[in-house]
């Protein structure tokens, strides 16, 4: 093939220690696909997974293929359709995520990805920026899907965020006010005040108050570091039929997931975030009308990826770690 049916791609060396610009064969859109030309895509924690190649990793990465391209998040604009696709057209503007499954072989710190038509949806064409579209995807949907599927949540229930200075747990503030929960958000001192303002009813500074001798009941909890236990903790705080949502399957699920049904009506539910047409939609009107907070704390040009790996892991970020693909080479 002609160097047209080629792209760059950031590639992680079997070490997981370092990323290296290679060029790889350009995706080809099937008949219900879409390929999309990555303008920007964005760091999460699941990076650090993918270059260990741990267990983590193995659920959401086909981590065996060679060259092994990581990323999910991207905002893009659309290069070509397959025949079969009817709802977008050449150049729209589009966001989403590569799914989180042991089958994904694509990553998005590469010039072009593949994605089916009805896991994209196009960005809002005011108040969302092509950075920030990228930024929101993952722990807007985490959230979304956290606190609306899993959760349940419905008007007037209660709800307590743990992490709620965080990216899916500042989202997951937002999305249970929109929804008409009373929210009880734990932080830390420093984003005490920016979670005030995303509408908090209570805010609990972890930094002075411990969590675990909470004696208040709640109809939902979300644990978005996944630092608590369903059993230990989470049993206590919810109130019976309530449901204790992480973001990482533990062996409190893994191992024992059949045994709370058998003892109790509270429910522990793991979250694995699926791009979806719909909620995305919904997200970006969300995002339109500030009604989800996305934060950014910074932006490389992928060329300057291991920059923004620092960034990513110095402890001091607030916000996403966005990257620049297209002229960033």
């Amino acid at each position: 093939m002609s160097n047209l049916a080629k792209m760059k791609a950031l590639t992680l060396n079997s070490t997981g220690t370092a990323m290296t610009e290679v060029e790889i064969a350009k995706p080809k859109p099937g008949d219900n696909e879409v390929l999309i030309k990555v303008i920007y895509s964005a760091l999460d924690t699941s990076l650090a997974n993918i270059a260990k190649r741990d267990m983590i990793s193995s659920y959401i990465h086909d981590t065996k293929v060679e060259p092994l391209v990581a990323g999910y998040h991207f905002s893009g604009i659309v290069a070509a359709k397959g025949s079969s696709v009817s709802s977008f057209q050449a150049d729209d503007r589009v966001f989403g995520h590569l799914q989180y499954e042991p089958t994904q072989r694509q990553g998005s710190f590469c010039e072009y990805i593949v994605m089916g038509e009805n896991d994209i949806a196009l960005v809002p064409t005011t108040h969302v920026s092509m950075e920030k579209a990228a930024a929101s995807t993952t722990e807007a949907l985490t959230a979304l899907q956290s606190v609306r599927d899993l959760g349940r949540l419905r008007k007037d229930q209660s709800i307590l965020i743990i992490g709620a200075g965080g990216g899916v747990g500042s989202a997951a503030v937002g999305i249970a006010k929109a929804l008409g929960a009373n929210v009880t958000a734990v932080c830390s001192t420093k984003d005490v005040k920016r979670v005030q303002r995303m509408g908090a009813d209570t805010i609990i500074d972890r930094s002075t108050q411990d969590i675990k001798k909470l004696n208040e009941k709640y109809d939902i909890v979300v644990d978005a570091p996944s630092r608590y236990s369903f059993f230990i903790q989470g049993m206590k705080w919810l109130k019976p039929g309530g449901a204790f949502i992480n973001t990482l399957p533990g062996l409190e699920k893994l191992v024992f997931g059949w045994l709370w049904p058998l003892i109790t009506s509270k429910r522990l539910e793991t979250v694995l975030v699926t791009s979806k047409k719909t909620d995305l939609e919904l997200i970006g009107n969300m995002m339109a009308n500030d009604q989800v907070p996305v934060d950014i704390d910074s932006i490389y040009k992928i060329k300057d990826f291991s920059q923004a790996w620092k960034r990513l892991d110095d402890g001091k970020k607030i916000g996403r770690v966005v990257i620049q693909v297209q002229d960033g080479w």
